[in-house]
């Protein structure tokens, strides 16, 4: 038996642990949820919303090719543990996780697991980051080329898998896992065929101006791509947008002068801000320690449980939008609605924390 265990990494395009998963006859499609995961300080109600939604729309596409996805809740290690007592596994298939200091410990404990039961753990990079890097020289060159081909993983889902006996298990309500409702609207559709519109939507209508208009919290919610959440759960692969997008660019290259409008220089200020989004998930992978120690010791005491009564009443204020700054209270209460922020919002919110 052979498991392929989705991560973040829902979608059977471009998948390489998929591809290479299929390679085999016998193969369990495998989604772990992980209660204690949702129960972590980094995690809410609205991620929560978009993965359910993410993992149903992989479900029926898997169905749909003949396929299962089984769903267990619960610990991974004793999840693994349990199909392995009844059906030995030979191989595990899944893409590097660039998660949090829980999933990285996590993470560990299914390698020891896999080491002591002699399973081969096969991981395979995701979004052009480089695990055990010594140092990031030339490092824009690497991800170019870890990016330069799709993997036609799709088409391995014609093989049929032999069957299997492993019951999945009923996905949670939000209530179920303890997980408390926030203000968030819920307009994100996580689906494989909204991110393609989406991205579809910015590289022919919305993202024209995206150069100039990407900054303005008045035009950055049309002009800007709204890919992130779609990339963060691997609906859509990172490879697939640049291809994409390097499409487009050599289509308005043969467009005539009159129809080429503001696109080329829209289309090369979001090429490069694809590499920016995996430079710094590259950054986070080599220096782990980010996500608890500040890279400046200036910004040490800045925490809440550190803080004295005004200043806990001063950092509430900012986190519901009542400072009676109105650019400041009107970009936080956005994001605890919509869920979405632009970056130069989002670097202003965390200034005005600061000079607080």
């Amino acid at each position: 038996m052979n498991i392929l265990w989705f991560k973040k990494d829902l979608r059977i395009t471009d998948n390489l642990a998929l591809y290479e998963a299929y390679q085999n006859t016998s193969v369990i499609n495998l989604y772990i949820l992980e209660p204690e995961l949702w129960q972590q300080p980094d995690i809410s109600y609205r991620h929560y919303h978009f993965l359910t939604q993410a993992v149903k729309d992989l479900q029926t596409k898997l169905q749909s090719l003949g396929h299962e996805l089984i769903i267990k809740i619960g610990n991974a290690v004793e999840i693994i543990q349990s199909i392995h007592d009844k059906h030995p596994i030979d191989n595990l298939y899944s893409h590097q996780e660039i998660g949090n200091n829980w999933t990285y410990n996590r993470d560990k404990q299914v390698a020891k697991f896999c080491l002591i039961n002699s399973i081969k753990w096969n991981e395979y990079p995701q979004n052009g980051v480089i695990r055990g890097l010594k140092n990031r020289d030339g490092w824009a060159s690497k991800w170019l080329k870890n990016n330069s081909k799709i993997t036609d993983s799709q088409k391995c889902l014609t093989r049929r898998s032999i069957p299997h006996q492993i019951s999945t298990d009923t996905w949670p309500t939000a209530d179920a896992l303890g997980i408390e409702h926030d203000a968030y609207d819920q307009k994100y559709i996580a689906t494989r065929a909204e991110a393609e519109d989406v991205l579809d939507s910015f590289l022919t209508q919305r993202g024209e101006h995206y150069s100039k208009e990407m900054s303005s919290p008045v035009s950055a919610f049309s002009a800007c791509s709204r890919l992130s959440a779609y990339l963060t759960f691997g609906i859509i692969s990172i490879k697939e947008i640049l291809f994409a997008t390097q499409n487009r660019q050599s289509e308005w290259r043969q467009l005539d002068k009159s129809n080429k409008g503001k696109w080329g220089s829209s289309l090369r200020s979001f090429n490069a801000r694809l590499r920016w989004h995996c430079h710094f998930m590259q950054k986070f992978e080599d220096q782990s320690s980010i996500e608890f120690i500040n890279m400046h010791r200036g910004y040490d005491g800045l925490r809440p449980s550190t803080l004295n009564t005004h200043q806990q009443k001063l950092f509430a204020a900012w986190q519901q939008g009542l400072t009676g700054y109105p650019m400041i209270d009107a970009c936080m209460r956005c994001l605890k609605q919509t869920g979405w922020i632009n970056f130069r919002m989002r670097a202003m919110l965390e200034l005005k924390w600061l000079q607080s």
